[in-house]
């Protein structure tokens, strides 16, 4: 009888173990915290006033994007406060066909 009380006993103990072990590895290591220094070093792609329009209008309407830009039409603008702008621009650049 204790006999196989010490072999049930063995044999959750290994089993808990072996579970330990595998949530243990297959938790993800940790990364490494990076502070506002460390961040702001890494490159980043600068864009142009002319580049984040073409990526924005790429979004908003890519069909006519490609249209207008094989055809050699696409214009890029940067509105001033005494601009007349075209309807429906808020901002300080814009892109349209001519």
């Amino acid at each position: 009888m204790k006999r196989k009380i010490v072999i049930i006993t063995t044999i959750i103990l290994i089993s808990c173990l072996w579970v330990v072990v595998i949530i243990n590895f297959n938790q993800p290591s940790p990364q490494p915290i990076q502070n506002e220094t460390q961040s702001s070093q890494q490159l980043r792609p600068k864009f142009t006033d002319q580049q984040i329009g073409v990526l924005a209008g790429l979004a908003i309407s890519p069909e006519w994007l490609k249209q207008n830009i094989a055809a050699n039409q696409l214009v890029y603008g940067i509105v001033k406060p005494s601009d007349t702008v075209p309807a429906g621009v808020d901002d300080y650049s814009y892109l349209s066909s001519s």
